[in-house]
């Protein structure tokens, strides 16, 4: 392959970096790929004895090479304000840098190289930078791939169910922080400490490596200047343009100015809570001002643009991807452009590994690089359509993959579990009581969750505690199941809950339990309970799952003459739940791990029975 460096030159005078990687051995011109990233567009190693190390450093690495290798065009990009692009980032995917997209396809489809076609992709940023350069409805964008990345801002990934996701903001915080300040080896170094702390939060499970224990005698701050300190000598950081460390230098100066991620993150309790004020966007005709809530950058937003694109979206997420798998369903059921995919495997977040609870971690075997290079032929070279149905996706348990026209899939029905007196399940509601019981303001899923994801590549995710961890939470338990269930769609809780407080947080567990006490984790749904109220008509998407607008006026305090009826849709799923174990249900007021601070519930009554049951729904296949 061939690489050139550029820096193009935006319509307001912002020079951004991009890097041109051509195929060898295969005639042109070449159908195109456009990433788009704020996680550096290349890495550079200074001594160059090791320059042999810089892939390692590029997550897109392994995907362009097999791009490339298939006869396309590939264009990275640092996105305006990051790398060695130019600029500042007043929030993420801001209207300048989504209108760079479309001006960087123009320089594209202007190249020699070039048919005049262009496809996109990326991971996580990336993946949504891909959605988001649909807003310019670019005629020359065909067909695009966003995978392991979130449709709606708020609910996706900054307050699932309205819940600060606080780790998560707080460490992509200091992420962006050492990216925009030049100082790669603490980016990489706090990768490794969460990598760490996973295998680490792991050690339990049969799945982790048997060496993952020895990590908890280690320092962890003290390993992470050791891998800091080593990262420096080899003088890894982002890729300069043709070499020019002056420029490099001139842009990172620019960065500084950067947005504060947690900063904004603090300001934003409810969805249409306002950012600060910015005028730098009102003359652009298609945006409004960067002044007002989160949904200004989330694509949910702009349906109209994307639909009027007319690209083909294959969205690509996994089980345990945090709620990016539901931002892809919602991505899919909404947009509906023609020629689209769906497809959800047993990930984590991005994909590298796969994390089924029944089988060993280890590196994905599913080929989607192969599966992408298939869609973007028949999208972008008129090759043959993929005789695939619209969606794929993965049962755990099962270890297969099942096809469907929609989602969910149409043989699923709705079955309710009843919560019974002493922590039941069953088909039946029985007599009316109400359980009580005091939800503890230490809970935790670990460290090794699914929101841990989000946050540095190739971690372990699993939950190898939970026996331990729910001991002293309310569990309600199904009676041995009869034959093989498969589970597969978006179940949902529906409570009627007493409580002494106004609000709180409730975090709800669908799990699987065998006849030998071992617990497996199937999904999860969590709310703040002011915002139980259902939207109805006014969902901007479709889903599954009921609408919430968690906008500030639709909030309201919990009755305390009770009871509340609190609806909580848990994240989807496809899993067998074997014969002979039971499913369980179990209730939590807090995930201190992962969100918080915590909202606490203390005391609450669960209404069983008689014409307020609570019951579980479960989406059944067969």
């Amino acid at each position: 392959m061939s690489r050139t460096s550029h820096y193009l030159t935006m319509r307001d005078g912002v020079r951004i970096a991009v890097d041109v990687h051509l195929p060898e051995g295969h005639a042109g011109p070449y159908a195109t790929i456009l990433h788009q990233t704020r996680y550096f567009r290349g890495v550079e190693v200074k001594a160059r004895r090791l320059k042999k190390l810089e892939s390692a450093f590029e997550m897109v690495h392994a995907t362009r090479t097999r791009f490339l290798a298939a006869g396309y065009a590939w264009v990275d990009v640092d996105v305006r304000g990051s790398g060695a692009s130019f600029g500042r980032r007043p929030c993420p995917w801001s209207p300048d840098e989504v209108k760079d997209g479309g001006e960087l396809v123009d320089w594209i489809i202007g190249q020699s190289w070039s048919t005049g076609v262009v496809g996109a992709t990326g991971v996580s940023y990336g993946g949504t930078t891909a959605e988001m350069l649909l807003i310019c409805q670019h005629p020359a964008v065909k067909a695009i791939a966003p995978r392991f990345s979130l449709f709606d801002v708020f609910t996706d990934v900054m307050a699932p169910g309205g819940v600060p996701l606080r780790w998560f903001t707080d460490n992509w915080n200091r992420v962006n922080q050492n990216l925009d300040a030049a100082t790669y080896e603490q980016t990489v170094s706090t990768a490794v400490r969460i990598i760490m702390q996973s295998l680490a939060a792991g050690k339990a499970d049969r799945r982790t490596p048997r060496w993952s224990g020895l990590l908890d005698k280690l320092d962890r701050p003290g390993v992470e200047r050791f891998i800091a300190r080593n990262v420096r000598r080899l003088g890894a950081g982002v890729r300069p343009v043709n070499g020019d460390v002056e420029a490099l230098a001139a842009a990172v100066a620019e960065h500084l100015d950067n947005y504060d991620v947690q900063e904004q993150a603090d300001r934003v309790e409810f969805r249409d809570d306002e950012l600060p004020e910015s005028n730098e966007y009102e003359h652009l005709d298609s945006w409004t001002a960067i002044a007002g809530s989160v949904d200004r950058f989330s694509p949910h937003s702009y349906l109209d643009a994307l639909r009027g694109s007319g690209a083909a979206i294959f969205s690509i997420s996994g089980w345990l991807d945090g709620a990016y798998q539901h931002a892809a369903v919602k991505r899919h059921l909404t947009v509906g452009n023609p020629g689209s995919y769906l497809l959800l495997g047993p990930w984590e977040h991005g994909g590298n590994l796969q994390v089924s609870p029944y089988g060993a971690t280890r590196k994905a075997v599913f080929d989607q690089e192969e599966a992408m290079i298939r869609f973007f032929d028949h999208q972008l070279r008129g090759a043959p359509r993929p005789e695939w149905a619209p969606v794929r996706y993965y049962t755990m348990g099962a270890e297969r993959w099942q096809s469907s026209q929609t989602w969910p899939p149409a043989g699923a029905e709705m079955r309710k579990l009843y919560l019974g007196a002493g922590g039941t399940l069953s088909s039946e509601a029985g007599r009316a009581g109400v359980e009580r019981f005091v939800l503890p303001e230490d809970s935790t899923s670990g460290r090794a969750s699914r929101w841990r994801s989000y946050v540095g590549p190739h971690q372990f995710i699993g939950y190898p505690e939970r026996a331990q961890q729910t001991r002293a939470l309310p569990v309600f338990r199904s009676a041995p199941l009869e034959m093989d269930t498969e589970i597969t769609g978006h179940p949902v809780a529906t409570l009627h809950l007493h409580t002494e407080v106004p609000d709180g947080d409730l975090f709800v567990y669908l799990e699987e339990e065998d006849a030998g006490g071992a617990v497996r984790y199937i999904t999860e749904g969590l709310l703040r309970l002011c915002h139980r109220r259902l939207g109805g008509d006014r969902a901007p998407y479709r889903s599954p799952a009921g609408f919430r607008s968690y906008a500030r006026d639709d909030a309201a305090d919990l009755d305390m003459d009770g009871p509340n009826l609190v609806v909580v849709d848990l994240l989807p799923v496809s899993y067998l739940a074997r014969r002979g174990a039971r499913v369980r249900l179990v209730l939590a007021g807090a995930d201190v791990d992962n969100f918080g601070p915590p909202r606490a519930l203390g005391a609450v009554g669960v209404e069983v029975g008689g014409e307020r049951a609570s019951f579980l729904s479960l989406p059944v296949v067969g």
